[in-house]
């Protein structure tokens, strides 16, 4: 199944990461590393400071009510992070994380780069939905969530709350 992620908004997010040093975990790799759930922890430990691998697989799975695995890219300890939540007939959804003094910044960035943001009450301090994705920031720390959530709408949501929670 192709990815369906809006590439406009996509590029967006890509470039910023891009800019700001976000690269995979393993510097001699140039893909992301996979993290099994088991591992996930002892992946985030290993980090400096809070990534989105804070919400491992597992957990993910059962936030999404569907089996998903994690692929996980974190900056060179700038506080950012990708993870790539896979389901198994193909569907993926992102979320980008931005950990320091500068969530605030990228929040409204984010949200000004989108079309039609709504707010959304109940997830962190701050959150908005548009057609192209879900954003929402608690204290230092903001979530991006893109991509396909199969047969639930408000599942972006969902795990950007879950995100939230688990930083």
């Amino acid at each position: 199944m192709r990815d369906s992620i809006p590439s406009t908004l996509l590029g967006a997010v890509f470039a910023g990461f891009v800019l700001t040093g976000c690269k995979p975990s393993d510097p001699s790799s140039a893909h992301a590393q996979q993290v099994p759930a088991a591992v996930a922890a002892t992946h985030v430990a290993q980090a400096t400071g809070a990534t989105c691998a804070a919400l491992t697989a597992a957990k993910a799975s059962a936030v999404l009510d569907s089996t998903v695995t994690l692929d996980v890219s974190v900056g060179d300890g700038d506080g950012r992070s990708t993870c790539t939540y896979t389901y198994s007939q193909g569907a993926k959804v992102r979320a980008y994380v931005v950990v320091g003094s500068d969530a605030k910044q990228q929040y409204e960035a984010m949200k000004s780069g989108v079309t039609d943001p709504t707010d959304v009450s109940g997830v962190g301090d701050e959150a908005f939905d548009s057609g192209q994705g879900f954003g929402a920031i608690q204290g230092d720390h903001f979530v991006t969530v893109i991509g396909q959530t199969p047969g639930d709408e408000s599942g972006k949501q969902k795990l950007a709350q879950a995100m939230l929670a688990a930083l």
